[in-house]
């Protein structure tokens, strides 16, 4: 019987690690994708964009940044109320984001759950009012995020596309 939970117990972390990972990763992607779109609003090659944009620490100026290059661009400018509707949803889900990165794994004390379940808490060294007001963040909630993460990646994609079509049709018109 204890060999049975031993087990149920670590391969349910697994499931939440694995969870962590992929969300992690979508995010990354939808990184590359606002990448993209600085390449494109700053009119440059990927190695410009990419050392401008990943050498800004603060994603909250990744975010100010791109607001910033709309407000500068007669061309794309018509796409910004657009743009502002998803870094929204971004904004929303970024704390989740930054507790995936840092926050620690622990496990549903025996007699809160009929089934052992890990799940995702501050730091025990985290005094922060805000870190000290969050629920423990379950594989549930962690897969939630995942699929918002993956479903603004594709709407962020969608919009970039529908950029680059603008900006190539200008360079047809100027030529």
């Amino acid at each position: 019987m204890i060999a049975g939970a031993a087990k149920i117990s670590e391969s349910d972390e697994r499931v939440l690690f694995t969870f962590i990972g992929m969300s992690l990763t979508s995010w990354a992607r939808m990184e590359e994708v606002m990448v993209v779109l600085v390449r494109l609003l700053l009119r440059t090659d990927r190695a410009r964009a990419g050392l401008i944009m990943y050498s800004i620490i603060n994603f909250n100026v990744w975010l100010t940044l791109i607001d910033d290059l709309f407000d500068h661009d007669p061309e794309f400018k018509s796409f910004k109320p657009r743009w502002t509707k998803i870094a929204e949803r971004i904004r929303r889900i970024k704390d989740t984001r930054d507790r995936l990165a840092h926050d620690t794994s622990h496990q549903i004390p025996a007699g809160m759950s009929s089934v052992p379940d890990r799940y995702l808490i501050p730091s025990k060294y985290d005094f922060r009012q805000k870190s000290q007001r969050y629920k423990p963040l379950t594989k549930t909630e962690i897969f939630a995020f995942m699929e918002s993460v993956m479903a603004i990646t594709t709407d962020l994609a969608d919009f970039v596309e529908g950029m680059i079509d603008t900006y190539e049709a200008s360079l047809k018109e100027s030529s």
